[in-house]
């Protein structure tokens, strides 16, 4: 099931099974919101930004046991039918072979490269979907 966060429930879920993926902290954007992915427990995250007509996804989280499961596709595909939007970006590591593929198979394109995006100096594609007027 795919549900809206509960207030302080993200956070949680973070420091729990993602603390080496993500750290302690979320979103501080006034316009964050995020989704869950649940089975009995919350096995997929994503924290976006909704501005206006458009959304910026910061974070796909998955458990790891989990992965290869089509759950970060539900995830993105559940902001799309459900938000009325023109477009959705998000920055992925250059060297993230695994997940570059998985957005390209969702429509995302690369729009360009954001040079030293990560901390250890890593770039960054800038990907896009446009959504269908």
């Amino acid at each position: 099931m795919i549900r809206e966060a509960l207030n302080g429930e993200v956070e949680s879920i973070l420091k729990t099974y993602f603390k080496d993926e993500f750290g302690n902290k979320s979103s501080e954007s006034p316009f964050s919101k995020n989704i869950v992915f649940e089975d009995k427990k919350i096995i997929g995250v994503i924290n976006y930004d909704l501005i206006y007509d458009r959304i910026e996804i910061n974070h796909i989280l998955v458990l790891e046991e989990y992965r290869r499961n089509n759950i970060a596709s539900k995830l993105v595909n559940y902001l799309i039918n459900n938000n009325d939007i023109k477009n959705i970006t998000l920055e992925v590591n250059c060297n993230n072979k695994a997940a570059i593929n998985l957005y390209s198979k969702l429509g995302f394109v690369e729009v360009s490269i954001r040079k030293n995006y990560y901390y250890n100096g890593d770039d960054a594609f800038l990907m896009q979907r446009e959504i269908g007027e």
